[in-house]
This record gives structure tokens, C-alpha cells and sequence, in this order.
């Protein structure tokens, strides 16, 4: 045995050749070789792979100890692999040998005899780095030569496959931009169909809104005719009987200076018109610089954002601690533009609309006003004045209780919501009785020949009207004279202060205070839905320093009274337009909200949509109202326990940072101006819900 420690003849035969041909023990025996096809007597062709060169030195290799007529060579068998060009003059290929069987061994005397390892043979298409040629003789030299001229071949093929790739890439470029410049094409044209289908669009709700006009200028002109026949009779008792009314203690003089003199009072202060030539977005830094003169401190997009909702006509609920301003800026911007502020204080013991708005009483035989009722009047007998009504601590009472009704007036878009308070017959029978009563005492007048100044003590003191009136008036065997008087009198003022129906004043802003604490209700889905939300935090955590760098010198040294017809007009919502890019925003919100069973409907969106109108015209960007619209309309409406799971059986958290990551994509871009952010807002709202047993709420701090 040798130094390898081989424990039979195969193995020593292997050890001594891999020794003999300067391979390591244990390695491959990897060779390089011509291929040389013989033909057999029956005509078949086997193959031999001859000249063997080790693939590493490229050394030639030789059977050792063996005297072998031919070449040393290797047997391939019958079959070559694909690959190899037959008809190439030289057929160099690389493989690995191994001992040929024994039998083979034996018939050819060789003990050292190789076979090629089936699966090994591939041909030789290029030299391998670490090859040192020796030139030996024409075989060596042709071997070089082929060598050579595959390795050149090699990297032209490599260079022209790469021209062919680079050419091919460009090609790809520029069928690429040839694609987009049709796709830009075909949106240009889409968009141009859109402008054009727009625009006919546009004409078309033009010509519906002149028609819609002209429906509302004759249904105008019929209500107030109507209403003219409705107040003649007063308006005719007043002018013909009025003295005698007023005489007989039936008629207040006030009444009646109000009945024979309805004009309101005219504006006392400049318009928007003439103080900012009708500008809207100039109105905000002219309202900061006022607040901040009277010690108030408000940044200028709060006030934008504050004048775009009172635009709207909708509910704006003001949310926020006690102190924390909500009342203050309400008051304060009133009176800087001019308007009135009414605060009615909501009692923790309204459950009914009555409470809001009153009811008629059958007993006294008028209606029971309410300060909310009050405040509406006052503001129809003043229409040329803003009247903000805000009712202050809202939710003491359930909101959906008492103010239902009113929600649903404020839905009415198309033109002013009319409030029934009482049935018209009531009006009727005053007038008739009244009437009545007034012929007759004349009639006892004339008898007792008193004058036109006679007052009621005066015909009851006189023996002759008095006799008269209890007998023609019916009163001797039912109720006295002085209480028919007292009757009629209740009646009538009944219906001078307070008509069957009132059409809700169209310079009325309606507003709400909350805050939420353990004496107050949540606000339910409904009243949300058909709100704007405005948050008040801590004033003292203002940078009341970036606000002082806000404030603008007072263009105006005169009053402001804005009129309400400058301050906007109650008008539909905007249709939803799918292809303006806020629609087809608020839209992907609805699809991600809908799984945590918020609703974030077809009418919240409008909503939306008007109030971005409004805010563009106030001076706010596109971007920071649709901001706003988020904070205002959706996070309100978020109050989740993240313990439970959706429908589909995910967990809500996961939903909730689904639409963190939707808001944090689309106001990437926004993030460091914004001055209050949606995506900050609910990220805290995320971070407090751990804190909260996985509550995450807009209300919890």
C-alpha cells in the first residue's frame, strides 16, 4: 500500500494516477481532452475523449507505467451531449474520469484505463483563467489556437450580446415613453372629454338652478302674498280699529307701532362690500387684529376656519373644557362683525323640542315662548344683522332629544325651513271674536253715547253700556265681561308675538357649546353626522408669540355689520363629484372607516365638500380645509374598543393604523405648516387608548 492508505486495487489504481498526474488525494479528476469518434464494424460510432490535458497546469497526462499503442484516451460511450458541433474541426470538451470497469480493464491491458462520469462532459467554450500553455507540438499549438479563437469569439459574442441588450433596453425605454406619452395622450383627451362633459354639465345645473329660481321667486311671491292676506286682517283691524284696541286695553302701543310699522332696522356699520370690496378671505387678519385688541388670541386659520363654518349653515358644535374659549370667540367675532350673539343656557331637563322651541298653551290661549324662540324672532325682525344663537352646554340634556327636529329643519337645503308652532285656526278665531267684540261694544258706545276714547272701565262703570254688553254680548249667565277681556286680550297678543309657522331667518348661525365630563351626555352618531366639530384646547398651551407675528395694523377704523347676504346663503350641498381628487379622497376614508363601524355616508361627505368651498373663499388652502374636514367630521365620530375584532375577524387596532398610514400618505406633504394635524390627533388618540383599557376615543384625554 501507499501513503494514501487505499484498501484495494481500484482504490490504489485511482491513487497512484491522481499521484502520477499531480491531482490531491480524494480530488476529482477533471481533465480537458479532443473528442474522437470511431466507427465500429456494424457501423455505429462511439467516442473517445483523447490528447487529455490536466484543466488546471493543462499538462499532458499519460497512463502511467503502461505501454499503450495510440493515444491515451478516455471512452465517452455512443451518445454525446447537445451542445457539441460535430462538424467543428476540433470538439475540445471539459470532464471528469473515472476507473473503467474491471472487465474493460483487463481487455485492454490497462489497469489504469478511464471512462468519462456520464453527466460531466461539457464543451470547452472558453479558457479558463489560470491556464499556462507549454507549447509542445502541432497538437498543443492547435489547441492554443482554438482556445484562442473561442475566447475571442467568447467576448465578441459577450460584447455583441451586450450591444444587442443595451440596444434592447433602449428600445424598452423608448417604448415606454412612447406608452406613456399615450397614456398622457389619452388623459389629455379623457381629460378634455371630462372639461367638456363638465362643462356641459355646468350649463345644464345653470340652467336647472334658473329654473329652480324661478320655481322659488313664484313659491316666494305666493308665501308672501299668503302671508300678506294672512297679517291683512290684523294689519286692517290695527289700521281701522287700532285706536279702539289700544283704548280698550286689547293692544299694547308697542303692538301696535309694530303692526303699523314692520321695516327693520337698517345697517349702522360698513358692509363687506364697501370695507373689503366683497373679498371674504380679507375678513380673517380684520377679526384677528380686533380679538387680539381685547386681549382674545386666536390664530388667523382658527378664525378662517370659524368664519368658513358659519358659511355653511349648518350645526357647529364648539368642543372644549370649561374656559377653554369656546364662548368667548363666539361673542368676540359676533361683535366684530357686526352680528348679535344670543347664548341660551340649555337646562339638564329638556327632553322634548317643546323645550326648545315652546308649545301653544289651550288654557291661556297662546304660545309659550322659550328664550330660543325669542332669539329667533328677534333675529326675523332684524333680517339686515348676523344673529349667532349658540346654545351653551349643549349636552347636559341628550341633544337628540330636544333638538331632533331642529336637526331636520337644518337639513333643508333648498330654500328656508318652515317651523310649524301652531294650527292657523287659532289666528282665525282671535280675529273673529276680537271682531265681534269690537262691534259690540261700539254698538254699547253709541247707546250710552260715550266717545271714541271710552275705555273699558269706562263702559263697564256706565249703566247703559254695561247692560248693553252683558246682554248682547252673551255674558249674563257665563263668564264676565272683564274676563272675555282678559281672553281676548291673551289671544291677541298671542298672535301678534308669535305666528302659527316661522320661516327660520336666513341670518340665523345656529351654534353649540359641550364638554365632556360626568354631568353631560355623548354626543350619538346623528348629531355628529349632521355637525361640524370644532376642538378648543388649553389656551395656555397657545404660542401666543407666533400669533402676535400674525396680527395685521386695522385697515378699517369704522364698525363692520357684515349683512347676511355676504356671509353666504343657504344652498344645496355640492354633488358628489367622483372625479375631483378631495371626492375621490373622502370616498377611499369612507371604505376604511366602514370597517370599525363608522359611518361616513354620501351626506357627511357633501357636507364636506361644501364646507371646502367655504374655506377656500375664507382664505384656507385646499389642503388644510380638507385637513380640517378630518378633524371636524371623522375623528369626533371615533370611539373604539380596540380590544374587539371586525367582522372579517382582524383586530380594529389594526384598521385604526390602516387609516393613520391613509392620512399619514396623503398629508405627508402638509405635516409642517399645518397648525392643527389630523394625523398627529389621531396618532395621540392610538397612543391614549393603552392608556384607557384600549378605548380609543376623540372625547378621552
Amino acid at each position: 500500500m501507499t501513503s494514501f492508505e487505499v484498501d484495494s486495487l481500484e482504490g490504489y489504481a485511482l491513487a497512484e494516477l491522481r499521484r502520477e498526474w499531480g491531482y490531491e488525494p480524494d480530488e476529482r479528476i477533471v481533465v480537458i481532452g479532443n473528442i474522437r469518434a470511431a466507427k465500429l464494424p456494424d457501423g455505429k460510432t462511439i467516442y473517445f475523449l483523447e490528447d487529455l490535458k490536466h484543466a488546471s497546469s493543462f499538462s499532458s497526462l499519460r497512463y502511467p507505467h503502461v505501454a499503450i499503442n495510440g493515444s491515451h484516451s478516455a471512452f465517452i460511450g455512443p451518445v454525446l451531449p447537445q451542445g457539441f458541433d460535430l462538424q467543428a474541426k476540433y470538439l475540445w470538451a471539459l470532464a471528469e474520469l473515472t476507473l473503467s470497469p474491471k472487465k474493460e480493464r483487463e481487455k485492454h491491458k490497462n489497469p489504469y484505463q478511464c471512462n468519462v462520469v456520464r453527466g460531466t462532459l461539457r464543451p470547452l467554450s472558453e479558457m479558463p483563467k489560470d491556464w499556462h500553455f507549454t507549447v509542445r507540438g502541432p497538437a498543443t499549438v492547435a489547441l492554443l489556437e482554438t482556445a484562442v479563437h473561442d475566447a475571442i469569439m467568447a467576448r465578441a459574442n459577450k460584447s455583441t450580446a451586450s450591444q444587442i441588450a443595451s440596444i434592447k433596453a433602449k428600445l424598452n425605454v423608448e417604448q415606454r415613453n412612447l406608452e406613456a406619452a399615450s397614456s398622457a395622450l389619452a388623459r389629455a383627451l379623457s381629460h378634455q372629454a371630462t372639461a367638456d362633459a363638465r362643462l356641459a354639465d355646468t350649463e345644464n345645473q345653470y340652467r336647472d338652478a334658473l329654473r329652480k329660481l324661478d320655481l322659488q321667486r313664484d313659491k316666494y311671491e305666493k308665501e308672501k302674498a299668503l302671508m300678506e292676506a294672512r297679517l291683512s286682517s290684523l294689519a286692517e283691524l290695527a289700521e281701522r280699529k287700532g285706536e279702539r284696541l289700544h283704548a280698550l286695553g286689547l293692544l299694547d302701543a308697542d303692538d301696535l307701532k309694530r303692526l303699523r310699522d314692520p321695516h327693520p332696522p337698517a345697517a349702522n356699520g360698513l358692509s363687506l362690500a364697501e370695507a373689503f370690496d366683497g373679498d371674504f378671505s380679507r375678513l380673517a387678519p380684520h377679526v384677528q387684529a380686533v380679538l387680539w385688541s381685547r386681549n382674545l388670541m386666536y390664530t388667523q386659520d382658527r378664525i378662517r376656519n370659524f368664519l368658513a363654518l358659519t358659511r355653511t349653515s349648518d350645526l357647529v358644535i364648539l368642543a372644549g373644557d370649561s374656559g377653554s374659549g369656546k364662548t368667548s370667540m363666539v361673542k368676540a367675532v359676533a361683535q366684530a362683525l357686526g352680528a348679535i350673539c344670543e347664548i341660551i343656557a340649555v337646562k339638564p331637563n329638556w327632553t322634548g323640542p317643546e323645550d326648545l322651541i315652546g308649545y301653544f298653551n289651550p288654557v291661556e290661549r297662546k304660545y309659550q315662548s322659550t328664550p330660543f324662540l325669542d332669539a329667533l324672532l328677534r333675529a326675523e325682525a332684524d333680517p339686515n344683522r348676523l344673529h349667532f344663537i349658540l346654545l351653551d352646554e349643549m349636552n347636559l340634556a341628550r341633544v337628540e332629544y330636544y333638538f331632533a327636529d331642529f336637526l331636520s329643519y337644518l337639513e333643508t337645503r333648498d330654500r328656508l325651513p318652515e317651523i310649524p308652532l301652531f294650527t292657523q285656526d287659532e289666528e282665525r278665531h282671535v280675529l273673529m271674536e276680537n271682531g265681534i267684540f269690537l262691534s259690540i261694544e261700539q254698538e254699547a258706545r253709541l247707546k250710552a253715547k260715550l266717545d271714541e276714547g271710552a275705555t273699558i272701565e269706562d263702559l263697564l262703570t256706565d249703566e247703559t253700556a254695561n247692560n248693553f254688553l252683558t246682554l248682547f254680548g252673551g255674558f249674563k249667565n257665563t263668564e264676565s265681561i272683564l274676563a272675555h277681556h282678559a281672553r281676548l286680550r291673551r289671544g291677541l297678543s298671542g298672535v301678534l308675538s308669535t305666528r302659527s309657522t316661522l320661516s327660520f331667518p336666513a341670518n340665523v348661525r345656529i351654534m353649540g357649546a359641550v364638554n365632556m365630563d360626568d354631568t353631560t351626555h355623548s354626543l350619538s352618531p346623528k348629531v355628529l353626522d349632521r355637525a361640524h366639530v370644532l376642538r378648543f384646547d388649553n389656551p395656555f398651551l397657545t404660542d401666543w408669540e407666533a400669533i402676535e407675528n400674525e396680527i395685521e395694523p386695522l385697515e378699517l377704523t369704522d364698525a363692520l355689520q357684515i349683512l347676511p347676504e355676504e356671509f353666504g346663503a343657504r344652498t344645496d350641498y355640492p354633488a358628489f363629484d367622483r372625479t375631483l381628487p378631495a371626492a375621490e379622497f373622502l370616498a377611499r376614508l369612507a371604505r376604511v372607516l366602514d370597517p370599525l363601524g363608522v359611518e361616513f355616508g354620501y351626506r357627511a361627505i357633501r357636507q364636506g365638500l361644501g364646507y371646502l368651498q367655504g374655506a377656500q373663499e375664507a382664505g384656507l388652502t385646499e389642503r388644510e380645509a380638507l385637513n380640517n374636514i378630518i378633524l371636524m367630521k371623522v375623528l369626533p365620530k371615533l370611539t373604539l374598543d380596540l380590544g374587539r375584532v371586525m367582522p372579517d375577524g382582524r383586530p380594529r387596532r389594526e384598521q385604526l393604523l390602516a387609516l393613520r398610514d391613509l392620512l399619514a400618505e396623503e398629508f405627508a406633504d402638509d405635516l409642517d405648516y399645518l397648525d392643527d394635524s389630523c394625523v398627529q390627533r389621531l396618532e395621540g388618540l392610538a397612543a391614549t387608548a393603552d392608556a384607557n383599557n384600549g378605548l380609543a376615543s376623540y372625547w378621552v384625554r
